[in-house]
């Protein structure tokens, strides 16, 4: 948290209502905004257990303004790349494939918010100390069981060590980080409690920027040429994303009646498919940042509003529902559904009643 202070990342700090969550950084202003419902003591067993959670939340929102520099780059990338693949397929004649720079903002933001758990896990190991002030590992499993879905009835999820001093290693390699990874699995790809219905998951609120960037990329180029306007293609399962799930996360294309027509190309097919608009109201990026959300336990989510533009889309065409199909679960990615029912912290609380009162608003 110094470290993002002393960057200028992070200026402020305030509370918040936003429902699903717990938290959000907000990089416009460098604010850290904590939803009230951390400060409710009846939400808690203890004062202490309060006071751990808020360690948690506060690390990871700390974790994304951090971040917010390499965040803000790889925005202009997914927005520079998609427009020149645009242009170039105009020039060419052929259909834009942007898969590659979708991929890559996907697999960022994944990372993204795996960094910040990690902080804010890393945040509480600092509080956990014995008697004679050595890291105590089985009082902090205990404290930050309730707080994280990387520990579970004091065991750490697959991939995660600690080091004597309970802290988890980064190393140099942002991208290709062992501890990332391990809680990108754990954290970022197994929840599904945020978004405008609190029961999405990271990849399709990552989902709605992809497709908005799209959009708005598409119809610049569409009102100020007269060349050929390419049509759009994205390889869906490569990219993991659904549909459906993009819409139900918040989909925001400018407007009631506004959609984006593309070609699907996974597994070698070509299939029109369309996305709408599905945003009552603008909230600007705040799911794309890493709100902190509504997992089997608190969980806190990434940068959020104020880098975005409000695209006009007025070029793109209506187009009818598409099919509803649901690529195959790759090794590591939630099953549980994206449409239909919540998984948020309720699903945690009743394998383990002694945490009811421990369930919050994820952090983003």
């Amino acid at each position: 948290m110094v470290a993002a202070i002393q960057s200028g990342s992070l200026k402020h700090l305030d509370t918040t209502n936003e429902p699903y969550q717990s938290g959000h950084y907000e990089q416009r202003t460098g604010t850290l905004h904590l939803n009230t419902s951390n400060f409710d003591a009846k939400g808690f067993d203890s004062a202490s257990a309060r006071r751990d959670n808020l360690a948690v939340v506060i690390g990871h929102e700390a974790g994304h303004a951090l971040l917010a520099d390499a965040s803000e780059r790889e925005r202009y990338a997914l927005r520079y790349n998609m427009g020149e693949a645009i242009r170039t397929a105009s020039h060419d004649g052929t259909a834009a494939d942007l898969t590659g720079p979708a991929n890559r903002y996907v697999s960022f933001m994944r990372r993204n918010e795996a960094m910040a758990e990690l902080v804010g896990m890393n945040a509480l190991a600092s509080r956990a100390t014995g008697a004679n002030g050595a890291f105590d590992r089985a009082e902090f499993l205990r404290r930050v069981d309730p707080s994280t879905p990387c520990v579970d009835k004091g065991v750490l999820a697959s991939g995660i060590s600690l080091s004597p001093a309970g802290i988890q290693i980064i190393g140099k390699q942002f991208r290709t980080s062992p501890a990332i990874e391990a809680v990108a699995q754990c954290y970022t790809d197994s929840g599904a409690s945020i978004g405008q219905h609190g029961d999405s998951s990271y990849r399709d609120t990552h989902g709605t920027y992809v497709m908005k960037v799209a959009a708005s990329e598409l119809n610049d180029y569409a009102k100020g040429t007269t060349m050929h306007v390419p049509a759009i293609e994205l390889d869906m399962a490569t990219l993991k994303l659904d549909p459906n799930g993009i819409e139900r996360a918040g989909l925001d294309l400018g407007g009631p009646g506004r959609s984006l027509s593309y070609v699907d190309t996974s597994k070698g097919r070509r299939e029109y498919e369309s996305v709408s608009h599905a945003n009552p109201g603008d909230r600007g990026e705040l799911a794309q940042a890493g709100k902190r959300c509504l997992v089997p336990k608190p969980v806190r989510s990434s940068s959020t509003r104020g880098q975005s533009r409000t695209s006009r889309l007025s070029s793109l065409r209506d187009v009818p529902s598409r099919s509803t199909s649901r690529w195959p679960l790759e090794q590591g990615e939630s099953s549980q559904p994206r449409r239909g029912r919540r998984s948020g912290c309720e699903g945690r609380c009743c394998r383990r009643p002694e945490l009811v009162r421990g369930c919050h608003r994820p952090r983003c």
